[in-house]
């Protein structure tokens, strides 16, 4: 599991973050690189939002 916000996941997909991304059956198939971006970008944004609210 990615421990990633199924919204998210479609959030990338859907603004075409990875043109190359991997569909079985409607099902998205996201490589470890992709992942990783993801989870890097994430981090990325809540250090930069809990800026805001601290």
């Amino acid at each position: 599991m990615t421990n990633l916000p199924i919204s998210s996941l479609r959030y990338y997909d859907k603004e075409g973050f990875f043109p190359n991304l991997e569909k079985q059956s409607g099902i998205r198939r996201f490589s470890k690189a992709e992942l990783d971006s993801i989870r890097m970008n994430s981090k990325y944004k809540a250090k930069n939002a809990s800026h805001y609210f601290s």
